[in-house]
């Protein structure tokens, strides 16, 4: 049951499949001495840790520490919840900053 949620009609946070977040990153990556963490771009595609739930997604837009993410499966959330973000280096996906969910999106905007 992990990233389920279960609760009353009416009472649970909403669905999204495109969420705009408001981001953080870490000076360099965990575990490695010298790698500086570059700046995501359109077309990234990061691992996403909400709640309990990960789901990947990808960047669709970037303005200055604002990134729209499309996920690859509709998460159930609230605006304002925090949120983690991992970019696979090498073959691992390591932690690169977070960030909190500042609107979302029921279906794919078209802008």
């Amino acid at each position: 049951m992990v990233g389920h949620i279960i609760g009353k009609p009416g009472d649970m946070p909403e669905v999204f499949i495109e969420i705009d977040v408001d981001t953080q990153f870490l000076k360099r990556l965990v575990g490695l001495k010298d790698d500086k963490i570059q700046s995501i771009h359109e077309g990234e595609i990061l691992l996403v840790n909400i709640g309990s739930t990960s789901c990947g997604g990808t960047v669709v837009n970037v303005k200055k520490s604002a990134a729209r993410i499309l996920l690859k499966k509709h998460i159930c959330a609230n605006k304002g919840d925090k949120i983690a973000l991992s970019r696979k280096v090498e073959r691992n996906f390591r932690l690169i900053g977070w960030g909190s969910i500042t609107n979302g999106y029921e279906t794919k905007n078209e802008e």
